[in-house]
């Protein structure tokens, strides 16, 4: 009867076959290897779990004592977060997870989706020094499940794994050609380290601050505000999600008294600008940057280029970008984004605007730091 002889060559320990003769002698079965050098052999007959001693053979050596023992499963080694990290080159993000010890609590917790910054992306944001924080920033950057773009549906929130589960906001802009998480756009060469998914992004995430678009406003824009109460639209501002482009305190000072009267006398109109601030859905500065058209509550076009890294509005610079709440986002500008009938034939209704400090398009480093 013809049986197989599974060799295991003592080199590099990997496993071939090679046809044997099996056989009685004095009732006792004998295995003969077909003539082959030497080799360290398990004898296993065919569809069954047995294994024979192992033995060194020559040309003439036979096996005379075979014993049933169950062969065990082949073990694949596991595929290192860390080193699949580092060779897409997000080495910042593995070394904090390496710092951190969250290697094998991500496997552990698995399946799950690692959005990893790239280096760039560190080096413009600002990283929390102790333990514990750290740990926390980079469970900020992990959810549950593996996300792969057909996932991606606009403006659902995910839990992260940090210890308080901050969500991640997930959007789809320009038809799904573009995708993002908490305003950070994906980028492409995702890949898998067993049961985590890597999906590369181009900016840090921060939490989402945990308040509604008007309770933000009122604690960073009491000016507007304040407007915002007199219009009776802060209940509208909680209904749903929306973009809020928020002139800052500096923009009202700068109001001349003609349009602070006009604006203050006329219900109608102020209701009417300020809607014109108001875009429906979530719109961070990652599709901002690439140039944006769309229509404000108010019924007017809202025109967003790019110069050089500087976002406009209809023309207005956005001095502060991607302010997250739980139900949207604040751009901060420098002027009111006024209607034409606004605007006098002899003289412009705004004074010159103040001078300002643009955060600069791709990095926010400054601007979440205290949500850490």
């Amino acid at each position: 009867m013809l049986w197989w002889v599974l060799l295991m060559l003592a080199v590099d320990a990997q496993e071939i076959r090679i046809p044997a003769y099996v056989g009685r002698n004095q009732n006792r079965p004998v295995v003969r290897v077909i003539p082959s050098d030497s080799v360290v052999i398990r004898v296993r007959k065919p569809d069954q779990p047995i294994l024979g001693t192992a033995t060194v053979l020559n040309r003439s050596s036979i096996v005379t004592r075979i014993q049933p023992i169950l062969i065990a499963p082949r073990v694949t080694p596991r595929v290192s977060l860390l080193g699949v990290l580092s060779g897409m080159g997000l080495r910042k993000m593995a070394t904090l997870i390496d710092s951190t010890q969250l290697q094998t609590y991500l496997h552990q917790t698995g399946p799950v989706t690692l959005f990893a910054p790239t280096d760039e992306a560190f080096s413009l944001s600002a990283i929390p020094n102790d333990q514990k924080r750290l740990r926390d920033f980079v469970l900020q950057h992990v959810v549950q499940g593996r996300v792969t773009p057909m996932d991606v549906r606009n403006d659902i929130t995910l839990p992260s794994l940090r210890a308080s589960a901050t969500p991640l906001r997930l959007n789809v802009y320009e038809d799904g050609q573009m995708l993002s998480v908490s305003g950070s756009q994906f980028l492409d060469d995702a890949r898998d380290a067993e049961n985590i998914r890597i999906q590369p992004i181009d900016r840090v995430l921060y939490p989402i601050s945990t308040e509604d678009l008007a309770t933000e406003v009122k604690l960073t824009f009491p000016r507007m505000y304040e407007l915002l109460l007199k219009a009776s639209l802060t209940h509208q501002l909680t209904s749903g999600t929306f973009t809020l482009f928020s002139p800052t305190e500096e923009a009202f000072a700068a109001l001349s008294p003609e349009i602070k009267e006009k604006l203050m006398q006329n219900s109608t109109l102020l209701r009417k600008v300020l809607l014109n601030h108001v875009v429906p859905g979530t719109h961070y500065s990652a599709v901002l940057a690439h140039g944006y058209s769309m229509r404000s509550l108010g019924g007017e076009p809202i025109h967003v280029t790019n110069r050089r890294g500087l976002i406009l509005v209809n023309g207005v610079p956005v001095v502060k970008t991607d302010i997250s709440v739980n139900n949207g986002v604040i751009h901060a500008v420098n002027r009111l984004l006024l209607p034409p009938e606004l605007y006098s034939r002899r003289r412009p209704v705004t004074m010159a605007p103040p001078p300002f400090k643009s955060t600069p398009v791709p990095g926010n480093k400054n601007i979440f730091t205290g949500l850490i």
